[in-house]
């Protein structure tokens, strides 16, 4: 076999993640990072940048989780790390580069999941009812929390959303998820109150007099799409009126959604739908959450619980 560098084949295996697989800027980026990493490492063991990556087997992939335990990699670190050398080599099967998996058998490491983040309903209701109306800007970022909280969407979502993707009339939203996977997602009669609020002070020419993003459903104050940065900031800064939570990003919010839904009955295939999750096991987790507040009350209440 033609020796290959294995840095040109990670680089032909972003290109296949971006262009076939629709990955996300971000998303790739990690596996790059990660990869380049992987390679740094057998390319030291090599003592060469030029050989045949066929050579590369189980042990120099299990030297290299070894050395990420000497440098105290957290676990959930090393696990992200494994899975995209799995990935790389599960591509080069694939495009039959390699005949043999060196990856295929590798466990990969356990680590313990955290549990979510997440609001009561009483907090929710006491973050919305001290939000100020005064100025326009103030029902944006009303119906930026409401959306989320309503939604269980995603800060990435969210920030790419167009006024097209908002249905009023059948009460929906329609999102682009990973992948470029797009959902259709039904909203809650109090986002959708926000939202048309929203959208009339939206109209208003902003101070430059151009609205750059004319498809952006939300807007800075000068008339361009809202950034990531800007909604996390927004976030932080309204949950830390209800929340003394070290961690208040988007994601809390998606977290109370989710945890919200089953906790009043709703079944978890259909979370697992709202959510955009590609497996039930991720869902999963909220559950746990669910349980153990259910396991708690019975707990207390129940005459006979023997506690």
């Amino acid at each position: 076999m033609t020796a290959v560098t294995l840095r040109s084949l990670i680089d032909q295996f972003l290109n296949y993640l971006t262009v076939e697989r629709n990955y996300s800027k971000n998303t790739t980026l990690a596996y790059k990072q990660d990869l380049q990493e992987f390679s740094d490492f057998v390319e030291r063991r090599f003592d060469a940048a030029n050989f045949p990556v066929s050579e590369i087997t189980r042990s120099e992939i299990r030297s290299f989780l070894s050395q990420l335990i000497k440098e105290q990699y957290a676990r959930k670190s090393m696990a992200r790390k494994l899975a995209a050398v799995k990935s790389l080599f599960k591509y080069l099967i694939k495009t039959g580069i390699l005949e043999v998996n060196p990856a295929r058998l590798i466990q990969t490491p356990k680590y313990e999941k955290r549990m979510p983040t997440f609001l009561t309903q009483d907090q929710m209701t006491a973050m919305f009812d001290l939000m100020d109306l005064s100025q326009p800007s103030d029902h944006r970022d009303r119906a930026i929390l409401e959306l989320f909280y309503s939604t269980g969407i995603r800060v990435s979502e969210l920030v790419s959303l167009n006024l097209f993707d908002v249905n009023l009339n059948n009460q929906t939203v329609r999102v682009t998820g990973k992948g470029n996977k797009e959902r259709v997602v039904p909203v809650g009669e109090m986002a959708l109150r926000s939202l048309q609020t929203y959208q009339r002070s939206r109209l208003e020419v902003p101070a430059d007099g151009t609205v750059h993003d004319a498809d952006a459903l939300f807007l800075t104050a000068r008339g361009k799409r809202i950034t990531v940065l800007a909604v996390q900031r927004l976030v932080r800064k309204t949950l830390a009126r209800v929340s003394d939570a070290k961690k208040l990003s988007p994601h809390v919010l998606r977290h109370s959604f989710a945890t919200h839904m089953l906790d009043n009955g709703a079944d978890m295939l259909a979370v697992k739908e709202l959510l955009g999750h590609a497996n039930l096991s991720t869902t999963q987790v909220y559950t746990h959450v669910t349980v153990d507040r259910l396991k708690n009350a019975y707990d207390k209440a129940h005459p006979r619980a023997g506690k």
